[in-house]
């Protein structure tokens, strides 16, 4: 009998022990694959951590696919501790989910379904039934993203995997195609109590078992219940935490929803604004990865969970998540009273809010530390209006003795009293060193020389000026003017030992892990970049030594990356177009381009993300089908205009360059502006213009660069040559903004979005988020970044294609095997696979831009601690280098060979970062999809029609001796124009 008790007491002691690790087990934990300095993690960090996560939890669930190459060293550590993984997808913008569902193939290719639990392809854009303006993901979009994932599990053999999608609340489209159903519920931006976000998601999931009786449930990210920006009680903090965490796992738990708590780690890195505390405190393991913060194994009260309300009050499904009114602390409101400049009231509803964010974000870029104050520290709490107040105030510390300093579009209030000279705001240190030491020596160098001289005037000139001595040269007195120059020279010499020393050392950090190629002078200073050094004068001194050297010095030094900060090592370009933060764009560099505003090309940080989500969702499926319809129309012409110039000869000798550029500038007017031209244009000016659009198009094309460089001042000059550049400047940009103004005076009748082009998109994409003025610099970017770069890989593309007959008459086959007798369709684009490879080999051996500058502001390493780059260095990411790589394309490098890029014959999946003619990473060309369906539309209308041919009097070496002495512009091109020689086939179909 006391056998039996014993025996039955250890069973219930068992069992309780059991039901208490359940529910103290999640069903799974969300990852974010960066170390405690906000730096991704490496490998043995990764697995380090994941042994951590795996105490709580058999699976870890990973955001995104791409960053920090985090899913593959998530995927090996899942190998090594048994955790299962569920794999994020972002879905949009569509080039990133293109880049996701490439990295997934991978996965799967490399590391087997073994260790996945679960595939979720995931956008907080739509909250509830909404439409996320900003990048034009709607539930429509997820639904097709969702089949496309299915469709690569299935092919892939892995139909046992589930895959859901996460967001707020599930439509009932979404609710039909996952196979699971996972929900988010983000309370911080709802502002609501601890008690009403618990009950909220409870309803939320009632809700869903109404809609989906039939599926299960599964409860994502659960965020943090601040009340909005007024924190009160729910301030983040770890007793805050616990008391969340013990709310919603105990209740799932009970009502038997599997619950993926939200997060791993705390992440102390984060910005310490609202948003950011969230996650600077919400880890069950704390921000140094090692501390338990409730206990091993999780130590919680269920008790009062009960309490959560759960029956659905058929308010959730149709009220939508929007961020609350920002409510002014106590301290914000305390700096607004204080300012001397400021908006005439604190209540951002009474301003128009894209104005107010205009004049933040330009003051922004002019005060990078008064706006860090506002963005992550002191006043991150503060709403629009007091947030924009803070930095004209900076502003006006300033300037506060100009005219107007403190206007802001008319937003500007400043105080009657006498400013003060005492300033809130200081030169942004990253400004005042951003690498070029070269110049900066040679200037020190200059007024070091000066100062000698003046320094032994009185010995080289003993009494120069005695003979003249009266009270007018008494301006002071001898020994001064001695002691004036004597310390005049010292600092000169001074700065100059501090130059040299600055240069040394930064040699010195460089050539710990980095081969160096010493240079007198910055390869991109102005004497390089005008010719004005002799060709020769040292190994770098040309502006196009990166397109002349290629692979070249990687050869010579033996390694994959050199000292005048040019990689080409493929895993370190992927390594700095990944860490977007740690290598932003040199924004000085690109400032050039801003002649109609500025762009997603030329803005970093947050208005680059704000850029980003605008200008992406334009470059969608819809525009894609116009440029393939657009570029068979404008190629058909094209080659209509060839049989007139013929007149019965075999053959026509055409100038490609010129047939290109107006190509491609037919279909970029057309699908980015929907003003369609044919071949020989006859349009008039539209009213109050003098030239008519295509005029004033071609005129800033033709006299583009010169625009670009000329200052303003010399526009006023009376030359007619500067006199007509104005004109087109001018009128272009008063086009611009008739579209514009066109396109915002359109009903939502006569809007056809099945149809719109690229201006249209983006005008409906930026009302309320960008100005006008954002809108034209954007519209411009369209012009030159989708111009030029096409129309001259078309160029190179006849001149390889006149050199290899062979490789012509495979395109044609494939071109009538998929057209057949009919014409061609959009449908037919991704069958045309051989085509498309001649594009990427061309793409690659000559490459539109050879380089792509990147800036370090901060001493980084790459690849996994092997080059140590040290703070304020421009990194270039050499793309001439990279794609004549032997390392990576083998010894014929050089040589044309479509073949690299068809599937069906290289199945190899090429090294990431080693392919660059539309950079990589987060900053990608977005226009990469138009540019490919431009170039394989044109290409396989033109090769079933006709056959190219070398030019008299040019063989193959001729050809290519003259292809390799091209020179970058704006783009690569050949330093004359080179004719070809078309022939009309016999029989098309």
């Amino acid at each position: 009998m006391n056998v039996f008790r014993i025996t039955l007491s250890l069973l219930l002691v068992i069992a309780s022990l059991s039901v208490l690790s359940e529910a103290a087990r999640l069903k799974g934990i969300n990852y974010g694959i960066y170390l405690p300095s906000g730096k991704c993690s490496q490998y043995s960090d990764v697995l380090q951590d994941i042994k951590l996560i795996s105490t709580f939890s058999d699976v870890v669930k990973i955001y995104n696919l791409i960053e920090c190459d985090g899913a593959h060293n998530v995927m090996r550590a899942a190998a090594t501790t048994g955790i299962k993984v569920m794999l994020g997808l972002q879905a949009g913008p569509p080039d990133r989910f293109e880049a996701e569902k490439e990295e997934l193939v991978e996965i799967v290719q490399n590391y087997g379904w073994g260790h996945i639990f679960a595939i979720t392809v995931g956008s907080e854009d739509i909250y509830r039934y909404g439409v996320n303006k900003t990048t034009g993901l709607n539930s429509t979009v997820i639904v097709q993203a969702v089949k496309e994932v299915k469709k690569i599990r299935t092919d892939l053999g892995g139909n046992k995997i589930p895959v859901t999608h996460v967001d707020i609340l599930t439509p009932p489209e979404l609710l039909a195609v996952v196979d699971v159903v996972m929900i988010n519920v983000f309370p911080f931006w709802v502002g609501d109590s601890i008690e009403a976000a618990t009950n909220r998601f409870a309803a939320d999931i009632d809700w869903v078992q109404r809609q989906a009786p039939n599926k299960e449930i599964w409860l994502g990210e659960i965020g943090w219940p601040s009340g909005g920006y007024n924190l009160e009680d729910a301030v983040p903090s770890v007793a805050n935490a616990k008391t969340y965490f013990e709310k919603s796992v105990c209740w799932c738990n009970q009502n038997d929803v599997q619950y993926f708590y939200f997060e791993a780690f705390d992440e102390p890195n984060k910005a310490h604004d609202a948003a950011g505390e969230v996650e600077t405190t919400f880890g069950i393991i704390s921000g140094d990865h090692k501390t338990f913060k409730y206990g091993n194994p999780l130590a919680l009260s269920c008790d009062g969970a009960s309490t959560i309300k759960s029956h659905y009050t058929g308010s959730t499904a149709s009220s939508t998540y929007q961020p609350p009114g920002t409510i002014a602390s106590n301290d914000c409101h305390t700096m607004f009273q204080s300012l001397d400049c400021k908006t005439s009231s604190e209540d951002p509803a009474q301003f128009n809010m894209t104005i107010l964010n205009s004049i933040r974000r330009n003051l922004c870029s002019l005060d990078s530390q008064a706006c860090q104050v506002i963005t992550n520290g002191a006043y991150s709490y503060c709403n629009a209006a007091q947030k924009t107040s803070y930095l004209m105030n900076s502003y006006y510390s300033v300037h506060w003795n100009t005219p107007g300093a403190c206007q802001f579009e008319g937003y500007g209030v400043a105080k009657p009293s006498t400013f003060t000279t005492s300033s809130t705001s200081s030169t942004p240190q990253d400004t005042i060193d951003r690498g070029q030491t070269g110049s900066a020596a040679t200037l020190t160098i200059g007024l070091a020389v000066v100062a000698l001289f003046f320094l032994f005037q009185n010995t080289l000139v003993p009494n120069i000026n005695t003979a003249c001595h009266n009270e007018q040269e008494n301006f002071l007195p001898g020994q001064y003017t001695t002691m004036l120059w004597t310390i005049v020279g010292v600092v000169s010499l001074v700065g100059l030992f501090l130059q040299v020393s600055r240069i040394y050392n930064r040699y010195k950090s460089l050539s710990r892990t980095i081969p160096i190629f010493l240079e007198p002078i910055v390869p991109y200073s102005l004497l390089y970049q005008l010719n004005l050094l002799p060709r020769g004068y040292t190994k770098f001194g040309d502006p196009d030594f990166v397109w002349r050297n290629k692979f070249e010095p990687y050869r010579e030094t033996g390694s994959l990356v050199f000292g005048i900060q040019t990689p080409t090592h493929s895993g370190a370009i992927a390594e700095v177009t990944a860490r977007r933060d740690d290598f932003p764009k040199p924004l000085e560099q690109y400032a050039i381009v801003d002649i109609y505003g500025r762009s997603v090309v030329t803005t970093e940080g947050d208005d680059w993300k704000l850029h980003r989500k605008i200008v992406s969702p334009p470059f969608s499926e819809k525009n894609n089908r116009l440029v393939w319809i657009e570029t068979i129309k404008q190629a058909d012409m094209m080659m209509d205009d060839w049989d007139c110039q013929a007149k019965g000869k075999d053959g026509t000798e055409v100038q490609v360059l010129a047939d290109t550029m107006k190509l491609a500038l037919h279909i970029i007017t057309a699908a980015a502006f929907g003003i369609p031209f044919k071949w020989t244009d006859s349009s008039a000016p539209w009213p109050n213009h003098q030239l008519s659009f295509y005029q004033s198009l071609v005129t800033l094309l033709d006299r583009l660069f010169s625009i670009l460089l000329i200052p303003n001042f010399i526009f006023q000059l009376p030359i007619d040559s500067i006199r007509k550049s104005k004109n087109a400047y001018d009128e272009f940009g008063q086009y611009l903004t008739d579209i514009i103004t066109r396109e915002k005076e359109k009903s939502s009748e006569e809007r056809d979005e099945g149809k719109e082009n690229l201006m249209a998109a983006l005008v409906r994409m930026a009302e309320g988020n960008l100005t006008d003025r954002e809108i034209t610099g954007n519209a411009f970017l369209f012009l030159i970044a989708g111009h030029e770069t096409t129309a001259h890989t078309l160029m190179y593309t006849f001149y390889l294609l006149s050199m290899h007959p062979q490789v012509q008459e495979k395109m044609k086959e494939e071109a009538d095997r998929v057209y057949g007798d009919r014409e061609p369709r959009y449908e037919d684009f991704n069958s045309l696979v051989y085509t498309n490879a001649v594009a990427y080999e061309v793409l690659r051996l000559f490459p539109p831009v050879v380089e792509i500058p990147k800036y370090c502001p901060r001493e980084q390493t790459l690849c996994g601690g092997k080059y140590t780059v040290p703070a304020n260095t421009y990194v270039t990411l050499n793309v001439a280098g990279a794609h004549y790589n032997t390392n990576v394309w083998g010894p014929d490098a050089a040589e044309f060979n479509p073949s690299r890029f068809d599937p069906r014959e290289n199945g190899e999946k090429k090294v990431r970062g080693s392919f660059i003619p539309f950079s990589e990473g987060a900053r990608s060309c977005l226009g990469k999809k138009f540019a490919n369906v431009e170039m394989v539309a044109a290409l396989s209308s033109v090769l079933r029609k006709y056959t190219i041919h070398l030019p008299d009097g040019y063989d193959e070496a001729r050809m290519k001796r003259e292809l390799s002495e091209s020179h970058s512009v704006l783009t690569l091109q050949p330093k004359k124009p080179i004719s070809v020689i078309v022939k009309k086939r016999n029989s098309t179909k």
